[in-house]
């Protein structure tokens, strides 16, 4: 009887191990990026010309977002934030740049070369936001409620006092030369974020946060070359925020 209750704990210790250790596995394979703290101001002109940029670092490179393989075209980030704020820094390569829309809250994805942003301050999974940005600087900002469930929606959303600017190296919707990529540099406040999440942002110190990037060719009918992604998703589609990545907010 003893030895029968031994071997019955002794099994239910290994199952205990085995789930401890796949957890453990999970959470450290999820990718991060350690944000800078500064105390300059950044000026939101898509070169990336304050001090503060050059001394944070790049994030991994975007891979493509379904089976995580490296993609053709290098895309990275690096993030500040400040008291205020978070920035970005995007570089985009990319030798021919697609970009048509011109008015805010179109669907970009469906045609031009996108950054998008989905953003988890809370890290339940819903909702959250979802930015994007083209080359153009045309912007579309949503609300995404509930992703994983029959009730997914995605709404319009107003973020105040968000300032986005790019830089184009090269030419648009001309596949006669060959580009050399875009830049993108981006001012999200706090007190934005704050309203949509109903608690103060910036004592937030570990976001959940995934970004993308569509990249499309200029020949008609239009479709996308690829989709990257800065943490693998795994199977086909963005709207998987238990896949998201970790935003540190981490103090000088």
């Amino acid at each position: 009887m003893l030895s029968k209750r031994k071997q019955i704990f002794g099994s239910y210790c290994f199952i205990c191990f085995i789930t401890i250790f796949s957890q453990t596995s999970v959470a450290e394979s999820i990718i991060k990026y350690n944000a800078l703290s500064t105390e300059e101001a950044i000026i939101i002109d898509g070169d990336f010309s304050e001090k503060s940029w050059s001394q944070a670092q790049y994030s991994a490179i975007f891979v493509i977002h379904d089976d995580g393989e490296q993609g053709i075209l290098v895309t990275q980030v690096k993030i500040l934030f400040d008291k205020e704020a978070l920035y970005f820094a995007f570089n985009v390569e990319d030798n021919d740049i697609v970009s048509n829309y011109i008015t805010d809250q179109s669907p970009l994805f469906k045609q031009d070369d996108v950054i998008e942003l989905f953003i988890d301050p809370l890290g339940k999974g819903k909702p959250y936001i979802e930015l994007g940005v083209s080359p153009l600087n045309t912007i579309y900002t949503l609300k995404v409620i509930d992703p994983q469930s029959e009730n997914f929606k995605i709404t319009s959303l107003r973020l105040n006092g968000l300032k986005s600017a790019t830089k184009i190296n090269g030419s648009l919707n001309n596949s006669s030369d060959i580009d050399t990529g875009w830049q993108l540099e981006l001012r999200i406040p706090f007190t934005t974020i704050s309203k949509f999440i109903h608690q103060p942002a910036e004592l937030i110190s570990s976001w959940r946060l995934n970004m993308f990037r569509i990249d499309f060719s200029n020949k008609l009918p239009r479709q996308a070359n690829e989709y990257y992604s800065w943490a693998k998703v795994g199977s086909f589609g963005f709207h998987q925020p238990n896949k998201f990545g970790w935003l540190i907010l981490k103090n000088k």
